[in-house]
This record gives structure tokens, sequence and C-alpha cells, in this order.
């Protein structure tokens, strides 16, 4: 992993972006890193869109504003930007260039990723519904990051989203969980 990392998330509420970006922070944080998570939303409900950041750094973090410069953006739903309440110039703003992009899609192709070298895919939707039986692909996605983002080995990652999760879920619906966050691990795709 670089010494510091700085990531945007976008998604629509209800998604589990917000969940998500707090796992990673709170698992990190336990293996020793130095980690922020902010989310960047009004009091807009289920549906709409949602921005959250991550900072992640081998060393104390003290810059609390929101990154200008981006190392991996994750986009949870395409319909933000289909419909143009995300615009393809803000989702790849700030995108450092050998900057990663992760999008939830099924899709071989996509128009707003057609200029970057480092695109990442992932069925987290599909994913999702096929494990936990609704569509909350934050767990699948949040798999398939911490793969490409290379921030901790899989079997240290499941064991401290177990810790994270379990506080939260029945355990039918945890374990669909973690076979959710090992399925986005697994069949990731780079286009």
């Amino acid at each position: 992993m670089a010494k510091n990392i700085s990531i945007r998330w976008f998604s629509r509420a209800g998604q589990g972006a917000i969940t998500a970006a707090t796992a990673l922070a709170q698992i990190l944080g336990e293996n020793g890193k130095f980690v922020q998570v902010f989310p960047d939303f009004g009091a807009e409900k289920r549906g709409a869109a949602v921005v959250v950041f991550n900072r992640i750094s081998s060393e104390k973090l003290t810059n609390v504003a929101h990154p200008r410069g981006v190392d991996i953006v994750v986009l949870l739903d395409t319909s933000l930007v289909a419909s143009g309440e995300i615009s393809k110039e803000k989702l790849l703003e700030g995108l450092n260039p050998n900057g990663k992009l992760l999008v939830n899609t099924a899709q071989k192709t996509l128009k707003i990723a057609q200029d970057l070298k480092n695109v990442f895919t992932v069925k987290a939707s599909e994913i999702a519904v096929e494990t936990i039986g609704k569509d909350i692909p934050n767990v699948p996605i949040l798999g398939a990051l911490v793969k490409i983002g290379e921030f901790l080995d899989l079997e240290k990652f499941q064991a401290g989203l177990r810790n994270f999760l379990g506080n939260h879920l029945p355990p039918e619906i945890l374990e669909g969980n973690l076979k959710a966050f090992e399925k986005g691990y697994n069949e990731i795709s780079k286009l």
C-alpha cells in the first residue's frame, strides 16, 4: 500500500457507502493505519446522492479538508452519472493520473472510463442479491476495493469485517455479507 491514499465514494443513500467507508476505516485503524472517514451529504432521504471520503496513511493525519487529489474513486450506482446527478467531470475530479476507478456494474465497457488506464468493475449488486437477498452493494464493492487498494490481506480484513458487522447484523445476514465480501474480492475485473 502507498504511504497515503485518498478515496472518494459516490452512492445513493441506502446503498451502504457510509457503512463500508466506516468499516474500512475501523479495520485498517485496528491494523496500524491512520484513517479518516467523512460523509458529505445534506438532509436528503433514501435514494439521494451521497459522497463519502476516506484518507488512509501510515503516518498521523492532521488535514481534515476534503481531499483535492484522490487515488481511488468508487461508484456504487452508475445511474448517478447516467441521470446527470453527478457529472463525469465531478466523478473523476482530482483523480490522480495513475488513479483507479472502481464501478459496480456488469457492463463490459463504460463511457465514463474511456480515457482511464485503471478501471475495475465488480457486479456488486448481483453479488449482494445472490448472497443477502437485497441490492445493497456496499460489502461486495468493499471486497473489490480491498483487493485493488492492497490495504490488507483477505483473511485479516475478513476477520475485522466479521467483528465490525457482527455488532450490527444477525448471524445469517452476517454470513451472507462475509460471502459477498469474498465474492467481490475475487470477482473483480479490469477493463
